[in-house]
């Protein structure tokens, strides 16, 4: 039976539509459970928009199965993802995750089944398969229809039930562990700059999320998460109707979703292509910068300023300094 679809909804009704509708091209949604998780309004002003979302999700037809979860007080986004996830693996010992923001290719299932199959055995090295490829450039003559990377992405992933209750979500300060920690502070900067300032947001209590826990836990564990080399989804949330996107005018994670495509060949080596990881800290790093001086051009300097500074969490360059010398006196230069 294939892995149950957890979506996580809130108050975006027409963002939720879209990501069903994509679901339910997929030839295994007839044949999947999907769940429905949709926490209680935090404020007044939100409780119409939730009852709208929660009467289209009553109307939801073409899965195996649609499990409604409705919750009667508000948890927060955070908690209330991680109590689905734990009430479902009761049942299933893997499952696939999107919020409501995500649509996905029309071989989406395929994939993220398949992967989940294939790296079922790869308990000590495979976290997850996740669906969503940054548009970095491959490194030249790269031929494989996936890669390797040491840090997963939410948008669209599945993993299994042993892997995921590994992962420490308590509040802990892993930001200090990872200055602290010459080895984890060389693979956290190898995956570019914006890693150091989510992890502090993190730790402060600031930034709530179980993506930058779970990244945490790769570091510590040396596990990578599988990738396609053609995104299987894309996030239409970047639009200023997320909690964690914001807007971004420039469109600078916009990418190609694979459509009709054949299967992707998964490699059996589990490793991680160092210039792949090159290719994508230097799309988020520098293609920030290329990315502000065009924002300079068009909204002006102040406009472009704030744009990078809130992209970056406010990291400041004397923080980023400091690390990338204890790194480079470690011998650890990424």
């Amino acid at each position: 039976m294939p892995a149950p679809i957890i979506v996580t909804v809130y108050t975006r009704i027409a963002h939720f539509q879209r990501c069903i509708a994509a679901l339910s091209a997929n030839a295994l949604a007839k044949e999947s459970e999907l769940v429905v998780v949709s926490d209680a309004a935090s404020r007044t002003v939100d409780e119409e928009a939730v009852a709208n979302v929660r009467s289209y999700a009553r109307q939801i037809s073409g899965f195996a199965k649609v499990t409604l979860i409705f919750r009667d007080r508000n948890l927060g986004m955070f908690a209330s993802a991680l109590d689905a996830i734990d009430s479902v693996l009761h049942r299933y010992d893997r499952f696939i995750f999107l919020e409501d923001d995500i649509v996905v290719a029309n071989d989406f299932l395929d994939y993220m089944n398949r992967g989940l199959a294939f790296y079922e055995n790869h308990q000590d090295t495979v976290f997850s398969i996740c669906a969503f490829r940054i548009p970095f450039t491959f490194p030249r003559g790269w031929r494989d229809e996936m890669y390797f990377f040491p840090a997963h992405c939410p948008w669209g992933f599945a993993t299994w039930r042993d892997r995921f209750l590994a992962v420490d979500f308590g509040m802990r300060n892993r930001y200090q562990e990872v200055i602290d920690s010459p080895g984890y502070l060389s693979k956290a900067m190898s995956m570019g700059s914006h890693l150091l300032p989510i992890l502090e947001a993190d730790s402060k209590g600031t930034y709530d999320a179980m993506d930058v826990r779970i990244v945490f836990h790769q570091i510590e564990r040396d596990m990578v998460s599988v990738f396609p080399r053609v995104s299987r989804s894309i996030n239409i949330g970047c639009d200023g109707s997320g909690v964690h996107c914001g807007e971004m005018t420039d469109k600078p994670f916009e990418s190609e979703l694979a459509e009709g495509a054949a299967g992707v060949r998964f490699e059996p080596i589990v490793r991680v292509d160092e210039r792949v990881v090159e290719a994508y800290r230097r799309y988020l790093d520098v293609g920030l910068i290329q990315r502000g001086w065009r924002l300079a051009r068009s909204a002006g300097p102040r406009v472009a300023l704030e744009r990078i500074l809130r992209k970056l969490h406010q990291l400041s360059v004397r923080q980023l300094a400091v690390a990338s010398r204890r790194v480079r006196r470690q011998g650890h230069t990424p």
